[in-house]
């Protein structure tokens, strides 16, 4: 079960590291390290708490699985990279042990005290997790890294093994060509690189994982509800066709709520509302908006409110947009491909039924009925393993259930074709079909089954089978001998019949082996008489079929095999006859002795490949090897390495069939006027079948101490010569044969392999190890990547939480001092006006304070003018020319980097750190990143103060306008009021006197027109004064508020009365519709009241002949939803938003030609406002909706209306 794990694999040892003493797992040292502190300080509970959110940060996004044990071995605490590797949950995890996912079964208890005495233990187990898979892991663990708790890391290495696996199946074809075993070897490199590839790009998604949020795909909104402001990511406006670096969209809900299908929009309205109103955990939608291109994009919006107030009135809500108009798409496919698997299958010509996954049948098509003669209702009573069914087999018999096609796809979960089976029907009727069943992969649902009815085609099989046996008992006995060989009651036998055949059998004609039967006895083999002569007598004694294999002579001294087979058979007169044929199986025999032969060689080759396989030792290979092709080819073996830079070829393995035969190749064979080496060097065998004939000197010497055969194979390595097989025969007289030279030759291929695949191991063994270098550079890159991005986000979210520069500035010195370990780090504010620089904040681990000093620009001429262009340097004290500020700088590596934006230079930061620690790239970064961010904040904090005194300066503006017009309308107020009374009291005096007719008496003449249109103006006016006053009154909170509890099902008819009458004189239809449940509201009544006949006037005012006004009232469990709305009026959508505004009125949409102030709607929104609630209009095709929603309970703490409006504005 256990093994050494590989180099790469990281090995924990804690064991020695103290331990804290808060409630934390995590030793001392690693707190420490991680807050930046050194071990003998002790770190303040906020750097205490940091370092371990760190730490638990680490241990639950490391990539590698941790499980921290008790003493009995039971984990308690996991990863979630380790519960991926159990398969199971965390909550499952915990309480169990190691020996649980383990397949070998051993002392548990024991093996974990072993392993707690040792301290520590690396290696390798099988794991299996809860669902049956098999997983490889390898482990590293640690006993007792803080008391009584033991630390395991663990990895998968399944992927890493069989990849191993796969590497060494490269080499299985024994059969190929030496061109497919290049092929094969190029194939095993290439998956070496591709492994080597793996792990490169391991690295790259550590990499990658820095910049995921920048590469999501899924939209992002953010809007803050009080402002209406919506925030856009990038995303989502290229997921609607738009270019995220323009200003195309604005940061207004309007950008989204007008691109909304109109179909969509009242329920994505609604749920939205029933979302803010905190009635839903999570808001979910899917609906579509309109692209750039005019085309429909369906939407999956997903968000949630984040921010409320103290009365849970939503402030902030984002969430994420995902295109999901593929799927829409995909789902519109997916119906109408069931719309034609629902008409193929009823049209179908062949029965189909569909089980579920109990078995059931569910579903069958008419086909299915027709076939089985059994109705849908019927079918769908039945199960595929019922006994209901009656099946028979091929042949006739009962097919059992667990044999039926459909029952063992079920059970097996496998497809199973073709099954032929009869099926009587009801009515007693047989018919034969094809069934083929297969598993459907879908839940609740079993096979599907398929009938063809083959029961004309079984009628045509019968009769073509019986033609088909006759046909066969002539064809198959043509090429062998047939024969009926009879033993008469009196022991002489005769022959009935013979073929032709036995004519080259035997060389015997027909004739003559009828006339003499004892020929078919004397021609056989004498070595193979007596096995002939007992099968005669097994099968004559038992009437047993007669077989045998026996060799015979012919007359032309051929010796043939033959084999002999028949059946005997008693007839009715006693004789027994045997019918049966003769073959002859001589050419069969030959090949068997051949592929024997093929058979031991391949065996012996086989055990080459599998010394290659199972080690990468090139010594111990060619020990093997040359052991097993000596014992094949009973030849002296050596394996000789060609070395060119010292001109021989060396012995490197000889191998000598007898046991006790010196060595006599000792010595290097020379190379130079060598004629068999450079044939080898050609790539070429070289075959000598008889030394004497040798004729070079070298080899001559040689041919002294080896007499015999040679037999030279090379051994190539990179389309060049790395040695040679060496076999040599003593004292043969047969020359080499060409399977032994094949043979010889397919050995040397797959020395050829191993020499190959020794030197690959050695180049991955290199990579391995440049490869685990790089990881661990890599990674630490990355931790102090990590670091610095979350110094970077601390300092950054400081920074952004105050406008005050002291603050900011503090924070940052505090942040970078302790982030990088620095001595002093300081921030200084310019005066460009007066040339200095203030050092403002500082951060020091020792010598004096230097805040407050102001240091005169002149002084440092050069380092200033390149802070004041933007650029930062590093350097040490040396490059100052005059006298530094800190006594710190004398042994310093200074670092300046100036804080500045796209408007100038504000000041500078300095970090000062021992002169031989210089500060790293990433560190620089870090440092331009916090200038930045510095700047921003800075800029920030400086226009808020001027915004600040521009508020200030406003507000004053205003009141002053407010007065103003205040004091002109009450000046206004009091002639005008005077005009009025005497206006009144002439119109009674002109009355009186007769000059001034009675209403509706005569007709109108000049003088009370011109008295009529006196008053209209008149009150005209007073109504002008009198809504500037109520305005004034409103924007001034000066109006106070009688609450009072209104039930509207009374209340709001009152209300409507005086306009009954007036909608009857204008031939309009007035309705009003009240929910029967609304509940009572708590409101100003006098305000309310105001509100609704202003907005009935107008809708009197504005709605033509014939049209209709409608007012309906409803409720949610806070809100009363009223609307007013009129037909026969077209607002274009540019004026719907305008209509509440101030002196506003839409031109030529006043049939009624009553005029007015254009102070109504402005100041009825004022009113609602001032109740606490909000008015929007909605605009139609010739109808115009003014909706109101008021709280139904008044609170002071009420939501902010703009922030309602903008809610539900279209």
């Amino acid at each position: 079960m256990l093994s050494q794990p590989s180099d790469d694999f990281p090995h924990v040892d804690l064991s020695d590291n103290e331990v804290c003493r808060d409630k934390s797992l995590l030793p001392q040292p690693l707190i420490s390290q991680a807050g930046g502190l050194r071990s003998r300080d002790r770190p303040d509970l906020e750097d205490e708490t940091t370092a371990l959110s760190y730490l638990r940060a680490f241990f639950e996004e490391a990539m590698d699985a941790m499980a921290i044990a008790d003493d009995s071995g039971h984990y308690i605490d996991a990863n979630p990279a380790a519960c991926e590797l159990f398969g199971v949950s965390l909550d499952d995890l915990l309480g169990r042990c190691v020996a649980d996912f383990s397949q070998v079964e051993f002392d548990f208890p024991s093996a974990w005290q072993q392993f707690l005495q040792k301290g520590r233990e690396r290696g390798e187990f099988i794991l299996v997790r809860p669902d049956g898979t098999v997983r490889e892991v390898e482990y590293a663990a640690t006993a007792h890294f803080v008391p009584h708790r033991h630390l395991s890391v663990l990895r998968d290495m399944t992927e890493r093994r069989q990849l191993e696996r796969q590497v060494q199946a490269l080499n299985q074809d024994l059969e190929q060509q030496v061109q497919q075993r290049t092929a094969d070897l190029l194939a095993a490199n290439a998956m070496l690189q591709a492994a080597n590839q793996q792990l490169q790009a391991e690295i790259r998604q550590r990499e990658r994982a820095e910049i995921a949020l920048d590469c999501a795909e899924d939209g992002m909104w953010d809007w803050h509800i009080p402002t209406g402001t919506l925030w856009l990511s990038g995303a989502w406006k290229r997921m609607l066709g738009y270019d995220d670096r323009t200003d195309e969209i604005g940061d207004r809900l309007q950008e989204w709520s007008r691109r909304l299908h109109p179909d969509d929009r009242n329920r994505v309205l609604w749920e939205t509302e029933i979302h803010l109103a905190g009635r839903t955990p999570l808001f979910r939608s899917e609906y579509r908006l309109r692209a750039r291109d005019g085309t429909w994009r369906w939407i999956l919006d997903r968000g949630k409110v984040v921010e409320r107030d103290a009365t849970g009135a939503p402030l902030r809500m984002i969430g994420t947009h995902v295109d999901i108009t593929e799927r829409k798409h995909l789902e519109e496919s997916l119906r109408e491909s069931q719309q034609k698997y629902q008409t193929l299958f009823e049209i179908l010509p062949v029965g189909v039924s569909i089980t579920d996954a109990a078995g059931r049948v569910i579903e069958v098509n008419p086909a299915s009925e027709k076939i089985l003669g059994i109705s849908a209702r019927e079918h769908t009573r039945r199960t595929c393993d019922g006994t209901t069914w009656n099946v028979l087999h091929a042949d006739g018999s009962p097919m059992p259930p667990e044999e039926y096609a459909s029952v063992k796809a079920l059970r097996e979960g496998q497809t199973i074709l073709g099954q032929e089976q009869g099926v009587r029907r009801p009515d007693g009727s047989m018919c034969w079909v094809n069934v083929s069943a297969a598993p459907i992969p879908l839940e609740h649902y079993g096979v599907a089954i398929a009938y063809v009815d083959i029961s004309d085609r079984k009628a045509a099989e019968l009769a073509l089978r019986q033609s088909e046996l006759r046909l066969q008992e002539i064809s198959n006995s043509s090429p062998a001998n047939i024969y009926i060989l009879v033993l008469r009651q009196d022991g002489s036998l005769y022959i009935e019949h013979m073929s032709r055949a036995i004519e080259e059998i035997l060389e015997y004609s027909v004739a003559e082996v009828i006339a003499n039967p004892n020929l078919l006895v004397e021609c056989i083999h004498p070595d193979d008489r007596a096995t002939y002569e007992a099968a005669v007598q097994r099968s004559l004694v038992g009437l047993e079929p007669f077989y045998c294999e026996w060799r015979v002579m012919t007359p032309s001294g051929q010796v043939k095999w033959l084999k002999g087979s028949s059946r005997p058979k008693q007839r009715d007169n006693g004789d027994i006859a045997w019918y049966g044929v003769v073959l002859d199986i001589s050419d069969l025999k030959a090949a068997e002795t051949a592929l024997q032969r093929q058979a031991y060689q391949e065996r012996m080759l086989g055990e080459v490949v599998r010394a290659i396989r199972s080690s990468l030792d090139l010594n111990t290979i060619f020990t093997i090897s040359a052991a097993h092709i000596a014992e094949f080819l009973q030849a002296e073996v050596a394996i000789v390495q060609y070395l060119p830079a010292e001109r021989c070829w060396r012995p490197l393995v000889v191998h000598n069939q007898l046991p006790n035969t010196p060595d006599k190749l000792a010595f290097d064979v020379p190379d130079t006027d060598n004629p068999f080496a450079e044939q080898l060097k050609r790539l070429q065998i070289v075959q000598i079948d008889n030394t004497t004939t040798i004729q070079d000197p070298i080899n001559r010497r040689l041919a002294e101490v080896f007499p015999g055969a040679w037999l030279l194979v090379p051994i190539s390595a990179n389309a060049k010569v790395w040695g040679s097989l060496t076999l040599s025969r003593a004292g043969s007289e047969v020359a080499w044969q060409a399977e032994e030279r094949e043979l010889a030759k397919r050995v040397a291929d797959q020395l050829a392999i191993a020499i190959q695949q020794s030197s690959l191991h050695q180049q991955v063994q290199q990579w391995a190890a440049t490869l685990e270098q790089q990881v661990r550079e890599r990674t630490a890159e990355l931790q102090q990547a990590l670091e610095f991005e979350a110094a970077l986000k601390r300092i950054t979210d400081k920074v952004r939480d105050s406008l005050d520069e002291r603050k900011i500035l503090q924070a940052v010195v505090q942040e970078l001092g302790q982030t990088l370990r620095v001595l002093c780090c300081d921030t200084a504010l310019y005066d460009l006006e007066h040339r200095t620089s203030t050092i403002y904040c500082e951060y020091a681990a020792a010598d004096q304070s230097a805040a407050g000093l102001v240091l005169p620009m002149e002084d440092h001429p050069q380092l200033y003018t390149q802070l004041l262009q933007g650029v930062g340097q590093q350097f040490c004290h040396r490059c100052l020319e005059v006298q530094v500020s800190r006594q710190l700088m004398h042994d310093s590596a200074i670092l300046t980097q100036p804080i500045r934006d796209d408007q100038g230079s504000l000041g500078d930061i300095w970090l000062l750190r021992p002169r031989e620690q210089w500060f790293s790239e990433p560190e620089i970064r870090l440092v331009q990143q916090v200038a930045n961010q510095c700047a921003i904040a800075l800029r920030q904090s400086r226009l808020y103060q001027a915004a600040q005194a521009q508020v200030t300066e406003l507000q004053r503006l205003n009141r002053l306008k407010d007065d103003f017009l205040s004091t002109v309308s009450h000046e206004l107020r009091t002639p005008m009021a005077s005009i009025k009374l005497a206006t009144d009291l002439l119109e009674v005096h002109l009355r009186q006197s007769g000059l001034l007719p009675e209403p509706g008496q005569s007709a109108p003449t000049l003088l009370s027109q011109y008295f009529q249109i006196l008053k209209d103006e008149g009150q005209r006016e007073i109504s002008l004064i009198n809504d500037l006053l109520d305005l004034t009154r409103l924007d001034a909170d000066a109006e106070p508020l009688i609450l009072s509890t209104l039930t509207l099902q009374d209340w709001l008819p009152h209300v409507l009365e005086p306009f009954w009458e007036r909608a009857q004189r204008q031939q309009q239809r007035l309705t009003l519709s009240i929910a029967p449940d609304l509940p009572p509201i708590v409101t100003d009544a006098s305000l309310f009241q105001r509100v609704l006949r202003e907005l009935l006037t107008n809708a009197c005012k504005y709605t033509p002949t014939g049209e209709g006004i409608e007012v309906s009232a409803t409720a949610t469990a806070t809100l009363l939803n009223l609307c007013v709305a009129n037909t026969g009026v077209d607002v274009p959508a540019t004026e719907c938003d305008r209509i509440f505004e101030r002196f506003y009125r839409i031109p030529d949409l006043d049939p009624w030609k009553h005029g007015g102030t254009g102070l109504g709607l402005a100041l009825v929104k004022k009113r609602v406002e001032y109740l606490g609630g909000m008015i929007w209009a909605e605009c139609g095709t010739r109808r115009l909706s003014l909706r109101i929603q008021l709280p139904l309970e008044r609170s002071p703490q009420c939501q902010n209306p703009q922030a309602l409006r903008e809610n539900f504005q279209d």
